[in-house]
């Protein structure tokens, strides 16, 4: 038998056409960008509401009690070393508007990073927001969505299609 009058086996996996037709943002890796930016808005978003809520929760949360309700709460324990009632509303205060400023500077980056990200623009801001973004880990709910947004989005960003996408694009 001769084989040699047949067409080659077509590869369903081979990519069409030559590379130089490829747009660099449908290459590899770089079909990903997209997702990244849309996941990083969310992200933002997220981490910019809750961020907004802790700063609300630290400066009403302190106001739901005054000081004659704090000081029977803490004579019903005693033996132990009670704070004044100011200094307990400050303590609220700054501990609920610290733990919201994490994820408000989160929101504030990953916003606008993500915009920029969808047009294939500003890879550095980016990364920066993807690490950055990490500190809306104080929040406690945004920490698993913005550790995972950062390994995934550190894997796309430093693969050499995506920076070849973003590259044609400036």
């Amino acid at each position: 038998m001769d084989f040699s009058n047949q067409p080659a086996p077509q590869n369903p996996y081979a990519a069409g056409g030559s590379p130089s037709d490829t747009p660099p943002e449908e290459v590899g890796m770089a079909k990903q960008i997209k997702i990244v930016a849309i996941l990083m808005m969310i992200n933002g978003g997220i981490c910019l509401l809750t961020g907004l809520f802790y700063v609300a929760i630290g400066f009403a949360a302190p106001n739901m009690f005054d000081a004659d309700q704090i000081k029977q709460m803490q004579a019903q324990q005693p033996g132990q070393q009670h704070l004044d009632p100011e200094t307990l509303k400050w303590m609220m205060i700054g501990i609920y508007g610290g733990m919201g400023s994490g994820g408000i500077i989160a929101g504030l980056l990953q916003l606008p990073a993500g915009l920029r990200n969808l047009r294939y623009r500003g890879r550095t801001f980016g990364i920066v927001a993807l690490i950055l973004g990490m500190i809306a880990a104080s929040t406690c709910y945004c920490a698993p969505t913005s550790i995972a947004l950062c390994v995934y989005g550190m894997i796309v960003y430093m693969n050499n299609d995506a920076k070849a996408a973003f590259a044609a694009h400036s």
